[in-house]
C-alpha cells in the first residue's frame, strides 16, 4: 500500500497532458539521482503514449482522465500493462529454460490465481484513488481561486 501511495507522486491525472508534467519531471529527477535515468525516460515515454491516446478520446480534464473511478482505473490498467506483460514473458520463458512448467497452470490464468495479484490491484486502486481525489480537490480549489482573482464567471 505504501509503495502505491508513494507512486501517487508520479502517477496523477495530469499525465493526460502531451508535455512533461510535474510528476514526469519528478520521476526523471528521482531516477537521475539514483543513476537510473533510463528508467525515468522509459516512464515518460510510456506515459506520453497514454497522453496521446487520451487526447484522441478527450482532452485534458476529460472524464477519461480526471474522473475519480474511470481515470484511476485507466491509469491503473496503463501502468500495469508492461508489468503483466513482463511477468507473462518471464513465466513462459522459464518453461523454455527449465523444460518443465514451474507452475500448475501457465499464462495469465495462473496470474489471476496467485496470492499477490488481488491485494496488489486492490491496494493500488485504493491508494491511487486517494491520490487522485487529493489532486482533483486541489485542482478545484486552485481554479476557484483563479476564477475569483480574475473575476471569471463559472460556466454551467
Amino acid at each position: 500500500m505504501w509503495l502505491n501511495l508513494a507512486l501517487c507522486d508520479f502517477i496523477d491525472p495530469d499525465l493526460d497532458l502531451i508535455s512533461i508534467t510535474k510528476s514526469e519531471g519528478d520521476m526523471l529527477r528521482t531516477m537521475k539521482r539514483f543513476k537510473l535515468g533510463f528508467i525515468g525516460a522509459l516512464f515518460v515515454s510510456w506515459w506520453f503514449l497514454y497522453a496521446y491516446i487520451i487526447s484522441l478520446v478527450g482532452s485534458h480534464r476529460s472524464k477519461w482522465s480526471h474522473s475519480l473511478v474511470v481515470g484511476t482505473i485507466g491509469r491503473q490498467v496503463w501502468f500495469n500493462i508492461p508489468i503483466f506483460f513482463g511477468v507473462y514473458i518471464f513465466i513462459n520463458h522459464s518453461i523454455t529454460i527449465w523444460g518443465t512448467p514451474p507452475f500448475e497452470e501457465i499464462g495469465f490464468r495462473y496470474l489471476w490465481m496467485t496470492s499477490w495479484l488481488k491485494p496488489y490491484l486492490i491496494t493500488q486502486f485504493v491508494a491511487w484513488t486517494i491520490g487522485d481525489g487529493i489532486h482533483l480537490f486541489k485542482d478545484k480549489i486552485i481554479f476557484k481561486r483563479l476564477h475569483k482573482t480574475m473575476n471569471i464567471q463559472e460556466i454551467k
